[in-house]
């Protein structure tokens, strides 16, 4: 589902996700720092400031 909302917004910050999801911001991070680590996401910015994309 994170992915599918990423591709259609182009990237997201976890405060983005949170209402849609309805689950914790940890549990959102984690999530998008696992996509990460698998490369199915980058992230941008800052630790205030992070977003996450398809690049």
């Amino acid at each position: 589902m994170i992915l599918r909302i990423i591709k259609e917004k182009g990237k997201v910050t976890v405060k983005c996700l949170q209402p849609i999801l309805g689950i914790s911001d940890r549990a959102i991070r984690n999530h998008l720092n696992q996509m990460v680590q698998s490369g199915l996401l980058k992230k941008e910015g800052s630790k205030k400031n992070k977003s996450y994309g398809i690049w």
